[in-house]
């Protein structure tokens, strides 16, 4: 297989608030809701769809405001 070099450097860059509410929603909040869900219903299946649908509501509650 051949590598094909263009000499090209693509730089992308994510703005601070864009990591912050990746790490406050995505990280803290659907751990919260899983571990929660966990506790609550005992099962695996449950904890991880809600903790998916949660987080899910919260970034298009996020949008909406």
């Amino acid at each position: 297989m051949r590598l094909i070099k263009s000499g090209k450097v693509v730089f992308i860059v994510i703005k601070g608030s864009t990591i912050k509410r990746f790490l406050l929603l995505d990280m803290v909040a659907g751990t919260g809701i899983y571990f929660a869900l966990k506790l609550v219903y005992s099962s695996l299946i449950i904890a991880s769809a809600g903790s998916f649908i949660g987080t899910a509501a919260l970034k298009k509650i996020g949008k909406d405001s």
